[in-house]
């Protein structure tokens, strides 16, 4: 990966240099696993498994820290605050709570079935339903597991659900409940 800077000096000139941060992190960050930074000189992708260059700045002091994948930061977040409530929802007029450690546990089991029923890697997974806790679960796991998540609007006609199905090339499909499964029939999936 080569990223370059612009320094603009005094009185008009310019200097042109190799951004030390991201020389930093390509060279010495991790070389395997979730935080790993694959090597690029492109700024943007169309396929998903397309891999582009991370921008850094020596400028600002958040952006001084390495970048963590998503895995990380709840995992961090898990070591961090394990029994603190992740997510709610009111249901039937009681509260249902995960900690984080829960959802990190949810997130691992769905990532896991996600595989199992044949999630291809850089494949998608539908969901469709309202906002719920099992739709971050699912959108979270869907990452874990490799692939994209693709979230589908309840009030989409079956040829919008279709179309978004194909086009991100979704293996499965999870759907809020047995009644938007018959509300669509078996023909409005893939």
């Amino acid at each position: 990966m080569v990223v370059w800077s612009l320094s603009v000096l005094r009185g008009g000139g310019f200097v042109l240099k190799r951004n030390a941060l991201a020389q930093y992190y390509s060279t010495r960050g991790p070389r395997v696993g979730p935080d790993r930074i694959l090597p690029s000189n492109k700024h943007w992708g169309t396929m998903p498994a397309d891999a582009v260059e991370i921008r850094f700045s020596d400028l600002d002091p958040d952006c001084r820290k390495p970048p963590i994948s998503v895995w990380t930061m709840l995992d961090n977040t898990v070591k961090r605050v394990p029994d603190r409530t992740a997510l709610a929802v009111k249901r039937d007029g009681e509260w249902v709570k995960w900690t984080y450690t829960e959802y990190q546990d949810d997130c691992k089991s769905v990532a896991k079935a996600f595989i199992k029923l044949g999630l291809k890697r850089f494949h998608g997974v539908g969901i469709l339903g309202f906002n719920a806790p099992e739709w971050h679960i699912s959108a979270a796991a869907c990452i874990f597991a490799g692939g994209l998540t693709s979230g589908i609007y309840t009030t989409n006609s079956v040829d919008a659900t279709r179309y978004v199905a194909e086009h991100s090339r979704a293996n499965i499909m999870v759907v809020e409940d047995d009644e938007q499964f018959k509300q669509r029939g078996q023909s409005y999936f893939p």
